[in-house]
């Protein structure tokens, strides 16, 4: 089955197999209007895959094939919580966990400025990793190196925007643009009762990410496929934006390729898994 679709700002041609639309995502689409029926409220489903496996289009392509079938879906993503690059670039990944800044410009919340419990969750999170993400043992690394690791989203706002959903009202999501690599504030508008949340670090078994997902998720999905044809597809969308294919394969080893086998190492336990 082929769609049209709209993807982060790019329009192209989405196809599944006909055989995995009929049994799976369809089968998927019914299970989740089900569920909301029975629950009588907003239902939020996460799902998380590694880098470049497709979870955008995947979700954008269930909420249109639901909308066909009478099944009111919205796909949204996690990347719109991203730190702007301004904050990325003047903080640092810390030896001791916290996140801290490195130049005057840094803007935004700061992950491990304070010493509330979900602070404590947090740089014990990222303790977990502190020695693979540093350059060198010991070291402090700057947010930007690493943009795309779970450091590198402000789960607070996430956690926010997941309890005004939480309470049914129409919500604004923040969206992110992959032109100017920036989050984009309430560029979206959420009002369905059925909502597709997208990302790397859904399912990720550290926390904050775990307290979340015990608290928001109805239903989680893990969406999987080949690492060396990930890692193919992530060298080539690099060199797409301009890169060298030695700079595209040095950013896959310092950053894609630890993301993808966190993903996969890490990850809880899904209520569902796809092979794609």
């Amino acid at each position: 089955m082929i769609r049209q679709l709209t993807v982060n700002g790019f329009t192209y041609e989405a196809e599944y197999a006909d055989d995995f639309v009929e049994h799976t995502l369809l089968q998927l689409l019914s299970r989740l209007d089900a569920m909301q029926k029975r629950k009588g409220r907003r239902i939020l489903v996460f799902l998380a895959a590694p880098p470049a496996v497709g979870k955008s289009t995947l979700v954008t392509f269930l909420a249109a094939l639901g909308g066909e079938r009478g099944i009111a879906v919205q796909a949204a993503g996690l990347d719109g919580f991203h730190f702007p690059n301004a904050y990325l670039q003047s903080h640092a990944l810390m030896p001791d966990g916290t996140v801290a800044a490195i130049s005057p410009a840094g803007k935004g919340r700061d992950p491990g400025s304070d010493d509330s419990p979900r602070a404590a969750a947090n740089k014990q999170g990222r303790n977990q990793r502190i020695d693979q993400l540093s350059g060198s043992e010991g070291s402090p690394v700057c947010l930007a190196a690493i943009k795309g690791s779970p450091e590198t989203f402000d789960t607070g706002a996430f956690r926010e925007k997941l309890q005004e959903l939480a309470d049914g009202g129409p919500v604004r999501w923040p969206v992110y643009d992959r032109r100017t690599h920036e989050p984009l504030q309430d560029a979206a508008l959420l009002e369905e009762n059925i909502i597709l949340i997208e990302g790397n670090w859904l399912l990720l078994a550290e926390e904050p990410w775990a307290e979340i997902r015990h608290t928001y998720a109805d239903l989680t999905i893990l969406a999987t496929a080949d690492p060396e044809i990930l890692r193919e597809r992530l060298i080539s969308r690099k060199m797409r934006g301009g890169s060298s294919r030695a700079a595209a394969e040095a950013w896959y080893e310092t950053t894609d390729g630890p993301n993808i086998r966190r993903v996969m190492e890490h990850s809880a336990e899904a209520d569902i898994t796809l092979r794609l």
